[in-house]
């Protein structure tokens, strides 16, 4: 039997993010800019951008974040921790991915304690976002 205690933090515990764009490069890869703030990245450090298939309800892909400075998320949310660091760019190999006409998908970002795969075998927090 498992029981779940509250996280042991001293700051707030906000998740907040935005997908920002995303646009195909040469046809063959899918690039993605966003921000995801929260304090708990510091304790997460490794970043991930999945890229779900929410009608096969399946993870289609998944690459390592390149962060981005963002001083603009930092004046909009000061009491996040890091939040200066919070923006993220990514690229998906086309060809590497099995896309299906007339599927939803949606590109999630996730900090994790594990730097293996998408980092769902550590600690981790998420946000996405549909398009």
């Amino acid at each position: 039997m498992d029981y779940w205690f509250v996280p042991i933090t001293t700051e707030s515990e906000e998740n907040r993010g935005n997908l920002d764009g995303y646009r195909l490069a040469n046809g063959q890869s899918l690039v993605v800019s966003g921000w995801h703030a929260t304090n708990r990245a510091q304790l997460e450090t490794h970043h991930f951008l999945i890229l779900y298939d929410q009608t096969a309800n399946q993870q289609t892909g998944v690459v390592v974040a390149t962060t981005v400075a963002r001083p603009d998320v930092a004046r909009a949310y000061p009491s996040i921790g890091a939040v200066g660091r919070s923006g993220f760019t990514g690229s998906f190999d086309l060809q590497q991915l099995n896309l299906v006409a007339g599927h939803t998908y949606a590109v999630v970002s996730r900090y994790s304690t594990s730097d293996q795969g998408n980092g769902s075998q550590g600690q981790y927090l998420t946000t996405g976002s549909a398009h």
